[in-house]
């Protein structure tokens, strides 16, 4: 007789990531430094205020899209992302340093009740729920909020500590990130993480001073 197989919930571990993502924000809120706050960037080079509204405007976006797929409505398109950004930076380049951080709260708060809407079988079934607007290769919506909540940000952290000059809070930041998806208990989640993190060592060992 063929066994049943056991469906994990992941629900509480993906819970915990958007509290992970939280801590994360806060730290980088934290790093930067006073007069880099309120400093206006431009469209070819964001200031950190610019890239953590950046960061919220897609963390909105994926918000809305899982609003929009639970309503059974068209996404939004998200794949001309270039432009997006563009105009995402037009419309928030003039707020202040208060309401990006405020933004960011709104956006994780928003994600956290999405989530506590929807199933198990919801975060981890592309054929049952995918914000993917291409059908033919969906990913779970897990992968999504990975991407939106760990990935994405990172990418910006990285960039913005390296401006800093604090490769050590790099390590840190994929050290933290990867004990996160751990929990998750697949390597299938944290694919892309483990990546950056491999590519963030090669590039901190290429700039070690020749023995």
């Amino acid at each position: 007789m063929a066994t049943k197989r056991t469906k994990i919930d992941l629900k509480p571990q993906t819970l915990a990531l958007i509290n992970a993502a939280r801590q994360e924000f806060d730290r980088i809120f934290i790093v930067i430094p006073e007069e880099q706050r309120h400093t206006a960037g431009t469209l070819k080079q964001w200031s950190p205020k610019d890239e953590l509204a950046h960061l919220a405007y897609w963390i909105e976006l994926f918000v809305t899209n899982i609003r929009t797929q639970r309503a059974g409505q068209p996404l939004i398109d998200t794949r001309n992302y270039r432009t997006m950004n563009d105009r995402g930076w037009e419309e928030r380049k003039a707020w202040r340093w208060d309401a990006v951080k405020q933004a960011v709260t709104d956006a994780l708060s928003a994600v956290e009740t999405e989530i506590n809407t929807l199933s198990a079988e919801d975060l981890v079934n592309a054929s049952h729920f995918t914000l993917e607007a291409d059908r033919s290769s969906p990913r779970p919506l897990l992968h999504s909020l990975i991407y939106e909540l760990i990935d994405h940000p990172n990418h910006h952290f990285s960039g913005l500590y390296r401006k800093f000059g604090d490769d050590a809070a790099i390590t840190a930041l994929f050290d933290r990130s990867l004990q996160a998806l751990a929990s998750l208990g697949s390597t299938r989640w944290s694919a892309k993480t483990s990546r950056a993190a491999l590519k963030h060592q090669q590039r901190s060992q290429a700039q070690l001073p020749a023995v």
